[in-house]
């Protein structure tokens, strides 16, 4: 059975922030909240809006030097309607107690601040309950970026990057440095419980690629685990110059790796998928829905792979559609799935849309939610009749859009 859907509710902030990252939850007073940095990265904001879309508060993260970066990435909305808020940055507050070591020790031989992840917990009003730093600063670790997060029973998931430098006996230097996927979990009170970094895949070194979005979403799956998707290359595809600059690849050496862990980030499966944009992955009874692109020059549709617990390949079916991205999907009961995405049917800069996508694997049921404009994130309503989603208008304007499920 398909869906279709109509507006019930648009609402549009203007100078809030300007179109940039976003993540929407939606909250126990009926609300929602998003994450988002300024234009200029100076700024990280969380902004708490009620159910008719009206701004209830902003709280916004700023370095204590004039100089430093914020980048938001992350909203986590709790039960009690405290709010976990969370990315990364290079402010001297946090970074600075490992940074000035860092730089007595290796004096000179560091142009640019490191970053690290920071996380908040919030309460209902926006107030900050406590703020912590994540990811070490040496010489072999740099850059800590959160970008996905998650709560679990006991605390948060998230998920992230961590430029670092690794063993290379192919490298005349004996080493490379590459971003690498990065998974930690902290306690409801912010305490570190284990991280995990993956450096390979079948005892081959793999480094992330500089896509803008190469890592997926985090996802839990039936039995506690965790699991995520990353555009990398690999040391046998990669075709990357190796020096202590950051490296590029083409799309030639670039796959798509699946990664799942257990409950306590040890790494119980992975596979290698075709290199694929645009991905996003989503767990279900019996495994997971993993939909993404192939690279430009783009297919007119998409690709929908399902697979079973252990990764294992159950099918892979194409979509087509006129050009749509997938960027992000819910499920709607046993029916299928929303897909919130951008809808180019000339090839252009493209439309923010969502669309149904039934079980069989047809797509029905496309609706533009305005032209020129960037799809941000979707969330399901309470009682699964109705979907909010934000997005990003030609105007630069930010709007969430209720839409009613018939």
């Amino acid at each position: 059975m398909s869906s279709s859907y109509s507006v019930e509710s648009e609402t549009s902030f203007k100078d809030v922030f300007p179109p940039s990252g976003i993540d929407l939850v939606k909250t126990t007073d009926g609300g929602y909240a998003f994450a988002a940095s300024s234009v200029r990265g100076d700024e990280a904001k969380l902004v708490k809006v009620n159910s008719q879309g009206n701004i209830q508060w902003v709280h916004t993260t700023k370095g204590r030097d004039a100089l430093a970066q914020q980048w938001a990435k992350v909203a986590i909305a709790e039960d009690t309607g405290e709010m976990i808020f969370a990315g990364y940055s290079n402010s001297h507050d946090l970074v600075g107690h490992q940074w000035d070591a860092l730089e007595k020790e290796h004096a000179g031989s560091y142009l640019n601040t490191p970053k690290v992840g920071f996380v908040e917990k919030l309460s209902k009003s926006g107030e900050v309950v406590w703020r912590k730093a994540y990811g070490e600063i040496t010489k072999r670790n740099s850059d800590n970026k959160i970008l996905r997060g998650l709560a679990v029973s006991d605390g948060y998931v998230f998920l992230g990057s961590v430029y670092a430098s690794m063993v290379d006996n192919q490298n005349p230097n004996g080493q490379r440095f590459e971003d690498l996927p990065w998974v930690f979990k902290i306690s409801k009170d912010g305490d570190l419980l284990w991280q995990t970094i993956i450096e390979s895949h079948d005892n081959e070194k793999i480094g992330l690629t500089h896509d803008v979005d190469v890592l997926s979403n985090l996802c839990i799956n039936q039995d506690g685990g965790i699991a995520f998707s990353a555009i990398i290359h690999t040391s046998s595809t990669s075709t990357n110059s190796i020096s202590n600059n950051r490296a590029t690849s083409i799309n030639a050496g670039r796959q798509t790796l699946v990664v799942a862990l257990d409950s306590h980030g040890r790494e119980i499966y992975s596979r290698i998928e075709d290199y694929g944009v645009n991905q996003y992955l989503l767990s279900s009874d019996d495994g997971f829905d993993f939909v993404f692109n192939k690279p430009a020059p783009f297919h007119d549709g998409f690709y929908w792979v399902k697979l079973k617990k252990d990764l294992s390949l159950t099918s892979k079916t194409f979509i087509e559609s006129r050009r749509f991205w997938p960027k992000r999907l819910i499920r709607s009961n046993e029916n299928g799935l929303h897909v919130l995405g951008t809808d180019a049917p000339d090839g252009g800069r493209g439309n923010a849309a969502i669309a149904f996508l039934q079980n069989n694997g047809s797509l029905s049921s496309l609706k533009e939610l305005g032209r020129n404009s960037w799809a941000g994130d979707i969330v399901l309503g309470k009682d699964q009749d109705n979907i909010a989603v934000i997005w990003y208008s030609s105007d630069e304007l930010t709007k969430i859009t209720k839409l009613k499920i018939k």
